[in-house]
């Protein structure tokens, strides 16, 4: 009976399968934000707890916003990783762009909704994407380079 040895093909298929549930959660925070920023009057609350108690698209928003900035903790730690050092660069990048939406965000609904806090944000969802299509370029530029990914040989049986 032979073996395959799943490693780089599960590694592969962990990373595309991270890098497209990436894309729809910061397409979905993108529209959330424009939504709230559009539409929503926060002076009208008078404090943040009445806001979040009153706006529950808010709540989804933050949310998700934690949820993109534990994805970009994880991907900044996979760059880290000494077999993954082509990632490493867009990795780090989607970690700094991802803290930057996250505090601005933070800045945003705490410290007066001033428009250069949205502005922010925006900047760091546009670092995201831009980061996250770098990360994929070199994941294709790789593939092209190393060929498709080499299933092992099965190993000798050893009971004949």
């Amino acid at each position: 009976m032979s073996q395959q040895h799943p490693g780089p093909l599960m590694k592969t298929y962990l990373f595309l399968s991270t890098v497209w549930i990436a894309l729809p959660i910061l397409v979905t925070q993108n529209l959330l934000g424009m939504y709230l920023n559009l539409w929503l009057d926060f002076s009208k609350f008078g404090n943040v707890p009445k806001v979040f108690s009153s706006v529950p698209t808010l709540d989804v928003h933050v949310a998700i916003g934690v949820v993109i900035l534990s994805i970009a903790s994880g991907r900044f730690a996979l760059g880290l990783l000494p077999e993954n050092r082509p990632f490493r660069i867009p990795s780090i990048f989607i970690f700094i762009f991802a803290l930057l939406a996250f505090f601005s965000g933070v800045e945003f609904t705490f410290f007066g909704h001033k428009d250069i806090f949205s502005f922010t944000m925006e900047l760091g969802f546009g670092g995201i994407i831009v980061s996250v299509a770098s990360l994929i370029f070199v994941s294709t530029r790789l593939q092209r380079t190393k060929g498709p990914v080499q299933v092992a040989p099965p190993a000798p049986d050893r009971n004949k």
